[in-house]
């Protein structure tokens, strides 16, 4: 089984002795699937996304899926193929909403300001159906969020501050986190310091004591490799 990571992204030059986006997510799956050869696509230096592969994750990044990056619209274009192909495809932060604007809905900057820290996602019943029945709490870092969702995903998840939390997309064999499960607490921490000066300072207090809340970002990282695995992928007829 091959899996491309899409790297739209990457850590600030202080944070890469925490490994690049990909390699994140290349350590947090390889335990759960072994058998895999994964492989990083530097996206956002315009290198063109594989269709010849099993499944696909798509990486955070510090740009907006509506500013005019060269790379924005051939992914777009590569997710809709995906889609049609039912090639598996996981979108985290970034990814999750440039798959939400691929498929019809839209993202804006929210009103709401910066999401960081661990935030809690209460779990819709289709959500408990695909990621267990406890309730999500996982590491988030974003400004953007999907505002409208698209007619072919069903909302997984989704909080006050962020209604649209986590997305189904059943007839494209696809999900979307708005998540961050690839990060660990240190590595998030850091982040979150790293960018202090932009955020208000009560959030960065609560984002830091926050850390201290036990991450579900396994239940993501198990629905991601459910999803990856062909043995176990149910593709619409």
């Amino acid at each position: 089984m091959k899996i491309a990571v899409l790297q739209t992204g990457g850590p600030p030059e202080n944070l890469r002795s925490y490994g690049t986006y990909g390699q994140m997510f290349t350590e947090a799956l390889q335990p759960l699937i072994p058998s895999a050869n994964y492989i990083i696509i530097e996206t956002e230096q315009g290198q063109s996304a594989p269709m010849d592969i099993d499944g696909v994750v798509i990486t955070g990044s510090s740009a907006a899926v509506y500013e005019p990056h060269s790379w924005i619209v051939p992914l777009k274009e590569a997710i809709r193929d995906y889609g049609k192909a039912c090639v598996p495809v996981v979108g985290i932060c970034f990814g999750h909403q440039i798959m939400a604007e691929a498929y019809g809905g839209k993202v804006q900057r929210s009103a709401k300001g910066w999401g960081v820290g661990v935030h809690h996602y209460p779990l819709y019943e289709s959500g408990k159906a695909i990621l267990g029945p406890e309730d999500l709490a996982c590491v988030v870092s974003h400004r953007d969020q999907v505002e409208d969702v698209p007619e072919s995903a069903e909302v997984l998840a989704g909080s006050d501050f962020c209604p649209h939390g986590a997305l189904h997309y059943p007839a494209q064999n696809a999900l979307s986190f708005q998540m961050h499960p690839e990060m660990s607490h240190d590595f998030a921490r850091e982040l979150l310091l790293h960018r202090a000066n932009d955020i208000e300072p009560e959030k960065v207090e609560m984002a830091l004591a926050s850390y201290q809340i036990k991450s579900g970002r396994d239940a993501i990282l198990s629905a991601m490799a459910k999803i990856f695995d062909s043995s176990k992928m149910e593709k619409p007829s």
